[in-house]
């Protein structure tokens, strides 16, 4: 066990990190040429594990993993999520499980990235203990099963709808371009009762980020703006039916993997029914040969859903699709949230433009701001609401008390007291001037 913590002492087969460096090191001094042998002397399709599968729908078989495997997997990786030196990933999965290796620790590792678990013996242990550990941690990613995600997506967007009933309409979609933290829509009242609405970034909020905040409907009417003058352009709308029918056509990757286990079973069908034919039956001939027939029935089954997932869509249907976003009514509020979720995966905030992901296209579309940025520095002040403080006013109180006279007692007629802002107050009577 090595202990990265410093502790007074240490318990049997326990080791500080610094005495495994130091050991290396003494090692590198003795043996470097051995082990630069040694590392060299591994190539890519070398074998970097045997992993054997659990067993559930056949007998367990060792998997040949060469290192090559390793890192093909993890640069398809690179492909779906960008990790920056000194990210932080959270993983709720079994450590076991290959998805929490790859994905998880050998991504994290290729990138200088960090990685946290939940503590806890049993699931239900670290259920309870999931969100103290986010809390601690903060990470940039968490890689959990489906039914934790559909948890979060339902808390966070029962949060938004009780923030009031405001809509905002790229909520969920809006990051932050230098921290990637996620924009969050949020209102100030100015002392005059106008209210300003707003996006803000998440890590801004907590003054962790510099990012300024953009105007709600500056912001929202710009994206719209951009995706009806895309949806204008016929051009345009035939390449988007033609990229959304790309994506359709893509192999689904469960249909070989599944075939190529029913080829097998079948296989291990017709070796069993050829000893029986030349008389050769055990006690466990008949009770293999229905394993395998169930195994059969349930393989061809699940082909057949992973067929029925691919929908059978032409392009003129996608055209005629598009084209109904095309002639939405945008004076209608919830015809702009049908627009923006049904176009629109996610935009990337930069200081200068804003970078957006349409839900059928990974190649991202520009769009650049600096000039509306620059045109409403007067008129709309948008920085204005990154932090919209209350004025601290210092109050001034001048209370006049009489003379007092030493041969009678003179009683003073109640006077009112003399109040007033520091701003209204005559120069004389400011603080630090006679």
């Amino acid at each position: 066990v090595i202990v990265f913590d410093r502790l007074d002492d240490t318990k049997e087969n326990e080791i500080f990190i610094e005495d495994v460096m130091a050991l290396g090191d003494e090692f590198l001094a003795k043996n470097r040429e051995q082990f630069e042998l040694r590392y060299k002397s591994v190539g890519p399709d070398d074998y970097a594990n045997i992993s054997y599968t659990s067993g559930t729908t056949a007998d367990p078989k060792g998997i040949l993993l060469t290192h090559r495997n390793y890192t093909a997997n993890v640069e398809q990786g690179n492909s779906v999520i960008s990790i920056d030196r000194g990210d932080v990933m959270l993983i709720v999965l079994p450590l076991d499980h290959c998805f929490a290796h790859v994905a998880g620790f050998y991504t994290m590792m290729f990138h200088g990235g960090s990685i946290a678990t939940v503590p806890g013996k049993t699931p239900t242990a670290q259920l309870r203990n999931m969100l103290p550990t986010m809390k601690e941690v903060r990470p940039m990613v968490m890689l959990s099963v489906p039914a934790i995600s559909r948890s979060f997506k339902k808390a966070i967007e029962t949060a938004i709808k009780a923030k009031g009933p405001e809509k905002y309409l790229l909520t969920t979609k809006l990051f932050c371009g230098t921290c990637h933290s996620m924009f969050v829509g949020d209102s100030a009242n100015k002392p005059n009762g106008v209210i300003y609405r707003y996006y803000k970034c998440a890590s801004a909020k907590r003054h962790e980020c510099d990012r300024k905040a953009l105007r709600k409907d500056w912001t929202e009417n710009i994206i719209l703006e951009k995706i009806t003058s895309w949806l204008s352009d016929d051009k345009t709308i035939d390449r988007m039916a033609d990229d959304v029918m790309a994506l359709l056509s893509e192999e689904n990757e469960m249909i070989p993997a599944l075939e190529a286990q029913l080829k097998q079973v079948r296989s291990s069908i017709d070796n069993i029914m050829k000893a029986i034919e030349q008389g050769v039956v055990t006690r466990t001939t008949r009770s293999r040969l229905e394993e395998l027939e169930h195994e059969e029935e349930s393989l061809t089954a699940n082909i057949r859903a992973e067929e029925d997932k691919k929908p059978k869509i032409s392009k003129e249907f996608i055209l005629f699709t598009l084209d109904k976003f095309r002639k939405l009514d945008l004076r209608i509020e919830k015809n702009k949230e049908r627009l923006i979720d049904g176009l629109v995966k996610a935009i990337i905030v930069y200081g200068d433009r804003f970078k957006v992901f349409l839900t059928f296209d990974d190649t991202p579309i520009a769009i650049s701001i600096s000039e509306e940025i620059e045109s409403m520095k007067n008129s709309s002040d948008i920085a204005s609401v990154t932090s919209l403080k209350k004025k601290n006013r210092q109050t001034a109180v001048f209370i006049f008390l009489p003379r007092y006279n030493s041969r009678r007692r003179y009683r003073a007629k109640r006077r009112p007291c003399l109040t007033f802002s520091a701003e209204q107050a005559p120069r004389s009577h400011r603080t630090g001037e006679r």
